[in-house]
């Protein structure tokens, strides 16, 4: 389902929670180093100025206008932050996969740390 074309177009879209909430913005799409599928989520959140989250793709799925993804405004506004968008280290992929824990993998995930794209 997650293709690199498909991802692109997510970028500018609204980002919905696990239960209909407007999180904030899609910024930037990471991709796994070992299976370039889309890992994380650069989002900008809902008030202006505000540091990028990362928030996980596994499991999320495009609407018309926006992006689903599976965990919660609160999990997103407590996940680790970053300024703007670049690499991540091996450290923060590893952090925010405590942080989100079972919400930040699928059945394919590799545990490598992300790289955007």
């Amino acid at each position: 389902m997650y293709g690199t074309q498909a991802n692109l177009s997510w970028r500018g879209r609204d980002v919905l929670d696990a239960e209909g909430h407007r999180v904030g913005r899609l910024e930037e799409v990471y991709l796994d180093d070992a299976t370039d599928q889309p890992r994380w989520a650069a989002v900008r959140e809902r008030a202006v100025g505000r540091r990028l989250s990362l928030v996980p793709l596994a499991n999320a799925t495009m609407r018309a206008d926006y992006v689903a993804v599976p965990v919660t405004a609160g999990a997103i506004d407590e996940a680790p932050h970053i300024d703007s968008a670049r690499e991540l280290t091996g450290e923060e992929a590893a952090c925010l996969e405590r942080h989100y824990g079972a919400g930040a993998r699928d059945a394919s995930d590799t545990g490598a740390a992300p790289k955007r794209r």
